[in-house]
């Protein structure tokens, strides 16, 4: 009688217990490996948002601002310009259907537009948000009239989101910078300069709303595009940020947002006509 003899072995419990630990490294270098893309991913996607933004904010302010001070009258009856203006705001009027008013009639509302965050994003209106966020919606205001002739006005409604400092940085015909002045609330273009207003600067910062882990932005921002606004060779003249430099540079942040500037310089053809 022939005895077989059983050569086959199952896995010993050390054996599973190693293959089992083997299993967890490579799976936790597969989630490790797509979490950091996912997050990036998203990351990537919070900027092209982002970016976006500020490209179709910079386009509306720059094709608007373009036409203040249009009046096709000889007599430039209609009053269009600049009304007011400051490093963080500005608005403008323009005579959209050429009927020698600013809206008088109520007819197009398009014709007074101001361009600035929210007061209680920014509360000295320097272009920089203050608010608990960091970040914030530029605004579009528009002015009018109702039936009766009272002001009426749109509100602040939104242009871009996700933005963290606007700058407007004023120029005369021969290139030199106006510079603003403190009317007690906030820093101004004053009255009398600005029909001296030949182009504008507008830069836009806009911001991530996601921390990223591995980033730290160390960059400096320059909004005013290093501009010596006195004339005496320095650039920390006027204290537009507060932070008592007054230059449109805005330190590092140190932390790990991602951030954008796009900066344009618009040449205003109806204004000095």
């Amino acid at each position: 009688m022939k005895i077989y003899k059983n050569t086959d072995h199952g896995f010993t419990l050390i054996e599973i217990m190693i293959a089992l630990v083997i299993s967890s490294f490579i799976i936790a270098a597969i989630y490790i490996t797509f979490s950091s893309q996912n997050k990036s991913q998203i990351n990537q996607q919070e900027m092209t948002d982002v970016q976006q933004n500020i490209r179709a904010a910079m386009y509306v302010m720059a094709s608007e601002i373009r036409l203040a001070g249009y009046d096709i009258s000889l007599e430039r009856g209609a009053g269009t310009g600049i009304v007011e203006a400051g490093p963080g705001f500005i608005r403008f009027t323009m005579d959209i259907n050429e009927d020698g008013n600013i809206d008088k009639d109520n007819d197009d509302p398009n014709e007074d537009i101001t361009f600035a965050f929210k007061v209680e994003d920014d509360k000295n209106q320097d272009g920089i948000v203050d608010n608990s966020k960091g970040i914030a919606t530029i605004g579009r205001e528009t002015h009018g009239f109702d039936s009766d002739g009272n002001p009426t006005t749109s509100g602040r409604q939104p242009l871009a989101e996700g933005i963290q400092a606007i700058r407007f940085t004023y120029f005369r015909e021969d290139g030199t910078v106006i510079v603003p002045v403190d009317d007690g609330a906030k820093f101004i273009i004053d009255s009398a300069d600005l029909g001296d207003v030949r182009s504008i600067r507008i830069a836009v910062l806009g911001r991530s709303e996601t921390l990223l882990d591995e980033f730290d932005d160390t960059n400096t921002y320059d909004l005013d595009g290093d501009k010596d606004l006195s004339g005496d060779g320095t650039d920390v003249d006027v204290d537009i940020n507060g932070d008592g430099t007054g230059d449109g540079t805005i330190a590092p942040f140190n932390d790990k947002y991602r951030r954008r500037l796009l900066v344009t310089t618009i040449k205003c053809r109806n204004l000095g006509l």
